[in-house]
């Protein structure tokens, strides 16, 4: 089994990046979202780091920064979703750093939080490539949250302040400011999961409390209301450091 890998899809292709297993990894794998089975190789990053952050529009999958174990990298590495084969150079984050989120329209790849810069929002043109533009703050110093959005709003949900947190932040992905407060999770908890259709997001187990307690707990918010999350059921099993991918959420337009 592999810990702290990142992941995204496009409407097709759902892919995993890096990880440890027990050291750091470089592997990049992928499913056929529509169909069950194993993960197959496509190919490899840059260089072997966990705990990334990635997006994903119609055809580029973005995996930005990391850890080298110890040390936190500012790479970003993009793939060609259609095309097996190893990653090419994006550009850089502003800062070196490691467990930040990511979310997307289907312009943007953006990045918030974690170990570089706990509060920033950063963002490329998904489709181009360069470094990231600072655009604001989350409302909270964060890291070991996940993101999901539909294609008008991202939202950064949980995580570590330094201690675990229901807090959810908003960010109107089109526009340059600062994140709002959204809502509040069921539970505290980080290391958590997200997916997100154009309409709804969800959290995923993580690490609830006490400390080292993995969640099987499913949360769900309407990302186009403001509000607290509800219920919507649980995993088969507990767990933490995981990532989740959909068919359908905010890079990839509409539906």
């Amino acid at each position: 089994a592999k810990d702290g890998v990142t992941g995204g899809s496009n409407q097709t292709r759902g892919l995993t990046a890096g990880g440890t297993q027990p050291s750091a990894l470089d592997v990049v794998e992928y499913v056929t979202l529509a169909t069950l089975g194993n993960g197959t190789d496509f190919g490899d990053l840059s260089g072997a780091r966990r705990h990334a952050a990635s997006v994903a529009g119609q055809t580029r999958f973005v995996v930005g920064g990391g850890d080298t174990v110890p040390s936190d990298v500012n790479i970003i590495d993009y793939i060609e979703i259609a095309t097996i084969g190893n990653a090419l150079d994006f550009g850089d984050l502003r800062n070196a750093g490691s467990e930040m989120c990511g979310f997307s329209d289907p312009v943007r790849s953006i990045f918030s939080g974690g170990d570089g810069d706990l509060s920033s929002i950063e963002f490329v043109i998904t489709a181009s490539k360069g470094n990231t533009v600072k655009t604001g703050d989350l409302t909270r110093r964060v890291k070991n949250h996940p993101g999901a959005s539909n294609r008008v709003r991202g939202l950064a949900m949980g995580g570590y302040e330094p201690t675990k947190t229901t807090h959810i932040d908003a960010v109107n992905m089109a526009s340059e400011g600062n994140a709002v407060m959204f809502g509040d999770l069921t539970i505290p908890v980080g290391y958590n999961a997200a997916v997100a259709s154009q309409t709804r997001a969800c959290s995923l187990g993580g690490n609830a409390s006490p400390i080292a307690t993995n969640s099987l707990i499913i949360d769900f918010v309407e990302i186009a209301t403001f509000g607290n999350a509800q219920d919507f059921g649980e995993m088969t099993i507990p767990t933490r450091v995981i990532h989740g991918a959909s068919d359908s959420h905010g890079g990839l337009g509409g539906f």
